[in-house]
Formats: C-alpha cells, structure tokens, sequence
C-alpha cells in the first residue's frame, strides 16, 4: 500500500464512524499532512463545510453529516439537541 493509499484509508476510517464528516484537527492527529489536507481539498475528495471542518468525497450530506459538520464548527463542548 503506497503512502497516498494509507492516507486515503485513515481519511476513510475516520468519515466511516461520523457520516463522513472529518475535522483538520482529526486528520493532523492521525497523521493526514496540511500539504495532504490541501492536495484534497483541490481535488475535491474533501470538501470544506465550515472552517475546519470537511465532508469526504461527497456533495450530498445525510442530515446527520449536516448535524456533526455544525457541532464539531463550533468547538469542543458543543451540543446539538431537539427544540423542547
């Protein structure tokens, strides 16, 4: 497996457990580079939602995608709960 084929596959395991939605703190932990993170960005197989924050390879969310995309935007505590 080549080096872009692994850092396809972190992207990959990381979208899997969030309905494809990824952050740029998640990929620089795991090892995805700012220059791979660009790379991906331009070629459109990571897609900017909010600053930060990305969708993998798609351009039609599941409403869930859309939830976690607007939690992980707004930082570390944030909580998306129903209208009471």
């Amino acid at each position: 497996m080549g080096h872009q084929d692994g850092t396809d596959a972190v992207i990959a395991r990381l979208a899997w457990r969030s309905h494809g939605v990824v952050t740029r703190l998640q990929l620089l932990a795991n090892g995805v580079t700012k220059k791979q993170i660009r790379t991906r960005i331009k070629r459109g197989s990571l897609i900017v939602v909010y600053p930060g924050v990305y969708r993998v390879g798609h351009r039609a969310p599941s409403i869930e995608a859309t939830y976690i995309a607007a939690v992980r935007a707004c930082g570390e505590g944030a909580l998306l709960m129903e209208a009471a």
